[in-house]
């Protein structure tokens, strides 16, 4: 997860916007670390990441099937993904994703 790490006077400030996180403390490291265990303890609770489907209207829907660099556009977000996940650690194709209930 990329965070923004801020100096500021006396120390640093590490925040993680998505999550509505954010720490100070006296150095980086210190910055960092905290942020990760506050993280890591929201995300351990009961929090879990969850998939929100947005229903796309048919006529967007169509345009998009029509488009001929719709699948170019899905290639690179996936490639993209892959090359996070992969920077953060995850990889899905060693670890795949359990089955969702239904």
């Amino acid at each position: 997860m990329k965070v923004l790490l801020e100096r500021r006077p006396g120390g640093y400030r590490a925040s993680a916007p998505p999550l509505g996180e954010s720490v100070e403390a006296e150095t980086r490291d210190e910055a960092l670390s905290a942020l990760r265990d506050r993280i890591v303890a929201r995300l351990v609770g009961e929090s879990e990441w969850v998939e929100l489907e947005i229903p796309v209207s048919e006529s967007l829907a169509r345009g998009l099937a029509d488009d001929p660099t719709f699948d170019d556009w899905q290639a690179i977000i996936a490639e993209n993904r892959r090359k996070e996940n992969e920077a953060l650690g995850i990889f899905p194709e060693r670890n795949p994703e359990p089955a969702r209930k239904r």
